[in-house]
């Protein structure tokens, strides 16, 4: 994983809501090269490496599994 979204797990772990999900998909973007998008669906329109991010610092487990 990219050493440069380590600090971006440590902040939002455990304490997942929908604008940290939101804040790391547009970190992601950014990083890209493309413009943040505040209004993504995170049911379907997140980014792969944000999908991949979120569960390796375990916020899709079974405590975390709803965003709110």
């Amino acid at each position: 994983m990219a050493k440069k979204y380590l600090d971006l797990i440590k902040i939002g772990y455990p304490l997942t809501n929908k604008k940290y999900v939101i804040s790391v998909n547009d970190k992601i973007l950014e990083a890209g090269g493309s413009q943040a998008n505040p209004d993504v669906n995170i049911d379907g329109e997140l980014e792969n490496e944000t999908v991949s991010i979120l569960q390796s610092a375990g916020i899709f487990n079974k405590l975390n599994r709803s965003i709110k």
